[in-house]
């Protein structure tokens, strides 16, 4: 099989523990490119976060981001498509959260903005934040209110960080029990809503429509709760060493770890090998 389409996570996969990518891998990449494979990065950050050495790569057109609800086309500066949140399920999440010190964001027009109410400063803020000086304010005057006001504003999906993983349980047993999201995990005490079909597999399966690539021309890596809906729309998904449990299960092969150039490795076993 010849895959024209590699997708990829971001943290704890494409990326190494320092949050860069090697140079094996780097290369790995690049190669690929120079045959034509399309180099999709999908990942749970919003597009704000998206490290500017992916976004400035030459052989990267397009990147998946808030968990597959966005699509966007790098080098023409545009959506593909975006497959928004309704409001109406963001005021049931944060009715459920009303007994917790939770602290949510929410992924919207491609950026990140956030509501706070821990108990625990600074706990929670998403991997994409973390150290950046251009942190969204708040919707004013407070998230709900701001929704109310403005229902063109079109949210990706909501990101919640519990102070205590027993909290997010009873929350998510709720939650996914509605029929009209996609509910995911990046951390033990994170909870990610978004649209049914905003998650990172329907993602992929549509921009893969997008580019006339077949799902079983892709190959697809990963390591969280995420990634699992993307590993099962690709022909080929592939788990690195450090992927949660849940994730080897749906894989057909789990390569070494993200700091051990697993995704360089299946690239260059399943796309550079030149049987293939």
């Amino acid at each position: 099989m010849k895959y024209k389409l590699i997708a990829s996570d971001l943290d704890g996969t494409l990326l190494n523990d320092a949050k860069q990518i090697s140079p094996r891998t780097e290369a790995a990449l690049k190669a690929a490119a120079e045959k034509g494979v399309v180099i999709v990065p999908a990942t749970g950050r919003s597009l704000l976060g998206v490290p500017d050495m992916i976004k400035n790569y030459p052989y990267v057109d397009y990147v998946m981001t808030s968990n597959g609800a966005l699509a966007y086309n790098l080098k023409e500066k545009k959506n593909l498509y975006v497959e928004p949140l309704a409001h109406e399920i963001i005021f049931k999440v944060m009715d459920l959260l009303e007994p917790y010190g939770a602290m949510w964001h929410l992924f919207a027009e491609k950026t990140v903005y956030y509501e706070y109410h821990g108990k625990q400063p600074g706990r929670g803020l998403p991997p994409d934040l973390q150290g950046n000086p251009y942190l969204p304010a708040p919707l004013q005057p407070d998230m709900r209110t701001y929704l109310e006001n403005h229902p063109e504003f079109t949210v990706e999906k909501i990101d919640v960080y519990f102070n205590e993983p027993s909290e997010r349980w009873k929350v998510w047993n709720i939650v996914e029990t509605w029929d009209n999201v996609s509910i995911a995990a990046a951390f033990d005490y994170n909870m990610e809503v978004n649209a049914k079909q905003g998650d990172k597999g329907n993602g992929l399966i549509r921009l893969g429509r997008e580019l006339g690539i077949k799902p079983e021309e892709m190959i697809a890596f990963g390591d969280g709760l995420n990634d699992i809906l993307l590993l099962k729309a690709a022909g080929m998904p592939v788990a690195v060493a450090n992927a949660v449990p849940e994730l080897k299960t749906v894989a057909k092969e789990i390569t070494l770890s993200n700091d051990e150039d697993g995704v360089a490795i299946a690239i260059e076993k399943y796309v550079l090998n030149e049987e293939n």
